[in-house]
């Protein structure tokens, strides 16, 4: 977008507030903290004036990036709505998972579809109103097009003429990443673990994502793009808690199992209505489990599906009498949120227990508390935890783990 901050009208903004389901009163406080401003010139060293805009938001401002986001939706709707329609096409990165029809990333954004008239038609129809609604335009000199290989050139000539945008073979790297990955995966990544290894040699190790924070994902919020696509790759039939490894692997997806009967000890459900919980051996919910009317257990139902342990196990569970949804609690933690450092020390009671050595126990977590209390970088102390407990992604580790 050409000067994407400068051209938004405010207008258009005070409407996508709206749409987003802002009250009316955070509504007008927004719109009084935007339409507020004002500039100076210096001119010889003197300021002069005031210039009141029309339009646009402040660069620098904290506010600015998440109120351009709220603009943004406009865009992404009106190409949610297309490809509902059937007017574009998008990618598919899995056979069950939904269609991509863009990549948005700060202030740039990927469309993706097929090289087609229609298509391209439909891609320009969208941005124009875009640009009629926000005020917005696109900057044609730096946006470029990169088609597959399988594009006639007649139809790359026309669709480049529709646009108005130059070709490219590649979109070189974003963010310090290649954008188009070939055959090669090891040519591709070659230089970021030559970056890895100059970080590592000169001692500035930075915090690595966490298994943990991925499977809690993957359980707490299994309708977000990134568990549908870990879903649709690794574990289409089957849920997360029956899932492999399966033949193709990334480093990602045995550490995440590697965590996952440490997270299951971890959670408990907390029951409200019973209908989200499924028993899948049984193929039932914990709904079923319950007569609604009189908010009580269905107890010869019960005793009748499980032996009489589990049964009274399950009997003795209080029902809500409020209305709810039923969540996910992370037990380790005193309002049931989770965090790493608390599912290290779950993993670290296991370890103690199950070596059995009281003495050993102690000094051991008494070096734990030090390495989270003493005044240490966040990193550092996440880097000595991981090294300490050889889970850093070393050769070896990378080999047993079968990446």
């Amino acid at each position: 977008m050409l000067k994407a901050y400068d051209r938004i009208e405010w207008n258009f903004l005070r409407v996508m507030l709206i749409r987003v389901r802002f009250s009316s009163h955070w509504v007008t406080l927004i719109m009084n903290y935007v339409e507020s401003v004002t500039y100076s010139l210096l001119i010889n060293g003197d300021q002069v004036g005031y210039i009141t805009p029309g339009r646009g938001l402040r660069q620098g401002d904290p506010l600015s990036p998440y109120v351009f986001i709220i603009c943004m939706e406009g865009l992404i709707s009106l190409l949610k709505e297309a490809c509902s329609a059937g007017e574009l096409q998008g990618i598919k990165v899995g056979p069950s998972v939904d269609p991509m029809t863009h990549l948005m990333f700060v202030g740039d954004t990927l469309l993706l579809g097929c090289a087609t008239l229609s298509e391209t038609a439909k891609f320009k129809s969208i941005l124009d109103t875009y640009k009629s609604w926000s005020g917005q335009l696109v900057n044609a000199q730096k946006s470029t097009l990169l088609f597959s290989p399988n594009v006639s050139g007649t139809t790359r000539a026309t669709i480049l003429e529709i646009l108005g945008m130059t070709e490219v073979n590649s979109h070189g790297k974003y963010l310090g990443l290649s954008t188009t990955i070939g055959s090669s995966k090891k040519e591709v990544f070659s230089n970021i673990i030559d970056r890895v290894e100059a970080k590592v040699v000169n001692w500035k190790p930075r915090l690595l994502s966490t298994a943990a924070k991925e499977a809690w994902k993957l359980i707490t919020e299994p309708n977000s793009p990134l568990s549908q696509v870990y879903k649709d790759r690794y574990f289409p039939r089957t849920s997360f808690w029956a899932a492999e490894l399966g033949p193709k692997l990334s480093y990602t997806w045995p550490s995440i199992l590697s965590v996952r009967d440490l997270i299951c000890k971890g959670i408990e459900w907390k029951l409200a209505s019973g209908s989200n919980i499924r028993e899948d051996f049984h193929d039932i919910t914990v709904a079923d489990l319950i007569d609604s009317e009189i908010d009580l257990w269905k107890i010869n139902f019960v005793r009748s599906l499980f032996y009489s342990i589990d049964s009274d196990a399950i009997l003795q569970i209080p029902l809500s009498k409020l209305d709810g949804t039923d969540s996910l609690l992370w037990t380790n933690s005193r309002y049931g949120i989770f965090t790493v450092k608390s599912a290290y020390q779950l993993a670290y009671k296991q370890n103690q227990s199950m070596q059995g050595n009281a003495s050993s126990s102690s000094s051991g977590q008494k070096f734990f508390s030090q390495i989270w209390t003493n005044k240490i970088p966040r990193r550092i102390g996440h880097f000595l935890f991981e090294a300490l407990h050889n889970r850093l992604p070393t050769t070896d580790n990378i080999i047993k783990r079968q990446v």
